[in-house]
């Protein structure tokens, strides 16, 4: 616990221009396209599916291969200590320059979440139809946005005050 981590991407891209494209839309690290058949042969752990994320030690040992549910439980764990008042820290997007998903302020650091590539001040991380804090599960709009699981108010209705 404490301890940072970095997410380095291997692709699957059949070639370097296909390689090129995809990783210029991507926040983090990257194995060069290159190099990814050396590394697959140090790291001979199956992928299955897409998307697949392993987590490794510093000094390459297997954590899990069951990485892709660890920013959901990090993202329940939060939303467990802003139900008791906390103000967590929870990074899985860019640190240190996004804009907030709620807001459009930029986020320096202090309570964050960030979810799907999004990043808000804990504060602004609201339900995308009730506009109502989001303290509990959650699931993703399909474009993306957080809205409570079973919102009180159907998707699309209109605000019934406009300040909302």
């Amino acid at each position: 616990a404490g301890q940072g981590f970095e997410v380095v991407y291997a692709g699957s891209e059949p070639d370097q221009a296909s390689w090129q494209r995809y990783f210029g839309t991507m926040p983090w690290k990257a194995v060069p396209f290159a190099t990814r058949q050396a590394v697959r042969a140090r790291y001979p752990h199956p992928f299955s599916g897409i998307p697949t994320m392993h987590v490794f030690t510093g000094d390459g040992e297997l954590v899990t291969e069951e990485g892709r549910s660890l920013p959901l439980a990090a993202l329940q764990s939060a939303l467990a200590k802003l139900r008791n008042g906390e103000k967590p820290q929870l990074m899985f997007g860019r640190p240190g320059g996004d804009a907030c998903a709620g807001c459009d302020q930029p986020i320096k650091g202090g309570a964050a979440v960030s979810v799907m590539n999004k990043t808000w001040h804990a504060d602004c991380f609201k339900c995308g139809n009730c506009h109502q804090p989001i303290r509990e599960a959650l699931r993703l709009d399909p474009d993306g946005n957080p809205v409570h699981v079973q919102c009180p108010k159907p998707p699309g209705a209109a605000d019934p005050d406009p300040s909302c």
